[in-house]
């Protein structure tokens, strides 16, 4: 009876009147009763930390496939720019430095820019974060953004580099379950604001690492966000941040997704 109290397959209650009906001493029911109350006490305390820990009073704006576009969209206020790659047109150059130049106008503490399939494969490839002066570029790499609440852990950020669905992409691999906050990655995860070609060697991982936000972009018509849908993504969120126009807004007046505004 005892381990069924333990296991929390029986109330207190249950536990006193069936320990009477028994014959158990009443001294000790109550010193059994007091203990699982401690414990109780013990695991709410450390469940509040938790979620008062992961309060970090941090606003992200996502962004992503602007395409040489970005001077177009309207960036709301916030801690942290996020850019989920494709800030050119086919890898133009010209499109890359005034980027750069953009971010510098704007008032975010962090940017954060990964590449996408436009950068991927430009001459200039190899020297992006040369040329992004006024961000963290992040090729495979993790960025640690210090939290605004008190006491609060900072955000650790991954960015990809890029690679197209279904191709083994071992960084990714490489981090261990509970080791990052934040993924980014151009191409989107296979059933998540994708568009239905999203990358289900990308989903895999996204399930072990459990992070708690997925950022991508790449499919511009499926902008928007999405909730993981099993117990091992219940508390993943998944954007995809494309700014560019999809096929399904053309020729209706609209010339660009707005961004996408996260607090964490």
């Amino acid at each position: 009876m005892k381990s069924a109290l333990e296991a929390g397959d029986i109330s207190l209650r249950d536990f006193v009147n069936q320990g009477l009906r028994a014959g158990v001493a009443r001294s000790e029911l109550a010193q059994t009763v007091r203990m699982k109350l401690a414990q109780q006490s013990s695991e709410i305390e450390q469940d509040t930390a938790a979620v008062a820990g992961a309060c970090r009073s941090l606003r992200l704006v996502l962004l992503s496939d602007t395409h040489g576009k970005h001077r177009e969209i309207d960036v709301p206020s916030g801690d942290v720019i996020i850019h989920a790659g494709d800030f050119t047109n086919y890898g133009r150059v010209e499109d890359a430095v005034d980027f750069n130049a953009w971010l510098g106008e704007l008032p975010h503490r962090h940017k954060l820019v990964v590449v996408g399939n436009h950068e991927k494969h430009a001459v200039w490839s190899t020297d992006t974060a040369k040329i992004l002066t006024h961000a963290t570029f992040l090729r495979d790499d993790v960025a640690i953004v210090p939290a605004r609440a008190d006491g609060a852990p900072p955000l650790r950020v991954y960015g990809t580099d890029f690679f197209w669905p279904n191709e083994r992409h071992a960084p990714l691999a490489s981090i261990p379950q509970g080791a990052v906050d934040v993924v980014v990655a151009h191409g989107p995860a296979a059933g998540f604001v994708d568009g239905g070609v999203g990358c289900p060697l990308l989903l895999e991982q996204v399930e072990r690492i459990r992070p708690s936000l997925v950022v991508s972009g790449h499919i511009h018509e499926a902008h928007g966000i999405a909730s993981g849908s099993c117990d091992a993504l219940r508390t993943t969120t998944f954007v995809n941040a494309a700014n560019a126009p999809g096929r399904n807004r053309q020729g209706r007046g609209h010339r660009a997704w707005p961004a996408i505004v996260v607090d964490v």
